[in-house]
Parts: C-alpha cells; structure tokens; sequence
C-alpha cells in the first residue's frame, strides 16, 4: 500500500475566533507506509493502553499527573492530529500538546504537565490558557469559547514553528508561535489527573497543499 491522500475533515467556511485564517495544508493530508504503526507510548505507570490510539487514566490519586506521547517524532514537515478527551474527564488539570523526547512524563502534584517545563509547550484544557516553562502564558482559545471541546485538532507547524488548534468549522489559531525547537525532535503529548479519563488520539497526516483533484494512491 502506497501513500493514501484524504481530505481533512476541516473547510474554508469556518468560525475564524482568533481572526486568523487556516492555513491551506490544514485541509489535506497525506499518510505514508511508515506512520500506519504509529501509537501511543505508555511508560508512565498511571496510563492503561485500551488499543493504539486510546488510553485510560487509571490511577486512583487526582492529585498526581501522568503524560503520554505519541511514538513518532517531528522534525520537519507540518502534522495534523485529532484528539478526543471529553471536557467531563477533564479534572483540575489536563493539558495536551508538543514535547521533546526528555520533556518529563509524570509529576507528584496535579499540574499541567504538557509545559510544564522547557521541553514542553501545551494548553491547559481546564484553565484555558497556553503553558509552558511552568507558567500560564496568555488565555486560549481566544474570543468567547471558554474551551477547546471534547473533540479538537492539533496542527503542529514545524517550519513556522507554531502549534494551532481547531474543531470541526472551527479554527481557534496559533497557541504557540516562535516555539524554540529548531534542531529538535518533538512528540505530540497529553497529560490527565482525572482517574478514569480516557483520551483518544489519531494521527490524521501531513499536511499538504493540492492544487488539483485529490487522487488516492494505494
């Protein structure tokens, strides 16, 4: 099987809440041989792996933090993700974004744990606000929505070196822009207290830009 181009689930006709528009490579994608095995990795103890794409939180303590990775790193190209974690599951913090390989997986307290530190950049789903280097940064999403709802897209921008957001005819634009990961690898992360939250994510492809009819190769 060869590569196999979709049209991303994202349109021109969307609720821009930043003002910023969505950049042509969010509506197609691309995936390759080599992506098809890709997974979530479960090191951190309190993550129980139900299949490849969905993990369940199953420590018994709010007050402690456990992230997980996807197995595939970027250093180049731009990526597109869709990720479930229903706002309910959620807890006092949960946080979901971008980290290199040492970024850490697990903290004693509950914390947003994607931007915890310098390795990582995240969004704190429960506060709304962009983290990282342990501090809040600004509020996220912008305008009126107080959340990213329970399905959102992540779109990790590798050249411009930004992380954005969206959601079906939804785009809540950059969270980070100027990230310093030049020279870095960096994995899609997220990071639950609540027990029992279970999130889903799926790699949905490199983005690309068509400029004519989309053709599947198989």
């Amino acid at each position: 099987m060869g590569n196999v181009v979709n049209p991303n689930t994202r349109h021109t006709s969307v609720d821009n809440v930043s003002g910023e528009d969505p950049a042509p490579w969010m509506s197609t994608t691309v995936r390759s041989n080599k992506t098809w095995n890709d997974h979530l990795i479960v090191k951190a103890t309190g993550f129980r792996k139900i299949n490849d794409n969905t993990v369940v939180n199953q420590s018994k303590d709010p007050e402690k933090t456990y992230g997980i990775k996807w197995s595939r790193g970027f250093s180049k190209g731009r990526h597109i993700f869709e990720i479930s974690f229903p706002t309910w599951m959620r807890g006092n913090h949960a946080s979901v974004g971008i980290a290199n390989e040492i970024a850490p997986i697990y903290h004693h307290k509950s914390v947003a744990l994607v931007g915890e530190t310098q390795d990582s950049w995240g969004i704190d789903l429960v506060t709304s606000r962009t983290v990282h280097k342990g501090k809040e940064i600004s509020k996220y999403p912008k305008g009126n929505r107080c959340q990213l709802p329970d399905r959102f897209y992540m779109y990790i921008d590798i050249p411009e070196r930004k992380l954005l957001f969206g959601a079906d005819g939804v785009f809540y634009g950059s969270a980070f822009s100027g990230m310093d990961i030049e020279g870095q690898t960096v994995y899609p992360m997220i990071s639950a207290t609540s027990p029992g939250a279970t999130v889903t994510m799926v790699y949905r492809g490199k983005g690309i830009i068509v400029t004519g009819p989309i053709r599947k190769t198989r």
